[in-house]
């Protein structure tokens, strides 16, 4: 069993480099959500744990303007390749909704987590 976690891993830093490859270096070396990415909106992402008024951190959620010939793949590479989600605690999910696309960056994490709210922190600054 041990091997298959250890596939795991290799396949989700091998899918990662592959993104990472597929893009062009001024891309890749960006921050997360800088161009050609164009944040619309971003908010933090919790899960509602049983205990009253509790909520676990988990990620955040930033809308991005689809701009030109950018689609659903293209932005995940971008974001996978960004973040560098190699460790199999953050997952990336891209879906469209409408003139936007809604990127999600989660983990189960708490310490990832955080650090993901850091990010937008950072982002919403500079806006």
């Amino acid at each position: 069993m041990s091997a298959g976690c250890g596939g795991a891993q290799t396949s989700r830093a091998t899918t990662v480099a592959n993104a990472c490859d597929e893009l062009e270096p001024s891309v890749r070396s960006a921050a997360v959500f800088d161009a050609p990415l164009t944040v619309v909106s971003a908010e933090r992402v919790y899960t509602d744990n049983p205990k009253p008024f509790m909520r676990d951190p988990r990620g955040i959620a930033v809308d991005v303007r689809a701009e030109p010939g950018m689609d659903q793949p293209y932005l995940h590479r971008v974001v996978t390749c960004r973040i560098g989600a190699t460790d199999g605690r953050t997952q990336v999910a891209v879906h469209p909704r409408g003139p936007v696309y809604r990127v999600t960056v989660t983990s189960d994490d708490p310490s990832t987590a955080r650090d993901l709210f850091a990010q937008l922190d950072v982002l919403q600054a500079d806006r």
